[in-house]
């Protein structure tokens, strides 16, 4: 694996241990499910987002994404959030607009 900082320079294996480390663990299924679940939660069936102009299928037992990925979604296309000549790993993103 390969993680590129902002000057370019690879980040060593003890690095990548240690922020992996730092990381929290990841909640439980059911504490997930019960948050995202509201009184109207559709998360049993196929629905659509739509985020700037774009239509997106979401499959059954995929969160629509809130307003988080929103701020996300719209710093990645300003260009605040710098991608170009990066690599981006998306683990467990939900619907994935991000990627």
């Amino acid at each position: 694996m390969t993680d590129r900082t902002a000057s370019g320079t690879a980040a060593s294996q003890d690095d990548v241990r240690a922020l992996l480390d730092s990381l929290p663990e990841t909640l439980p299924c059911d504490e997930i499910l019960a948050i995202n679940s509201g009184s109207k939660s559709d998360i049993h069936t196929e629905r659509t987002y739509e985020y700037n102009g774009w239509t997106f299928t979401l499959p059954p037992g995929v969160f629509k994404p809130g307003d988080t990925s929103r701020i996300v979604h719209d710093r990645l296309l300003d260009g605040t959030i710098p991608v170009k000549g990066r690599s981006y790993a998306a683990m467990g993103v939900g619907l994935g607009v991000e990627a």
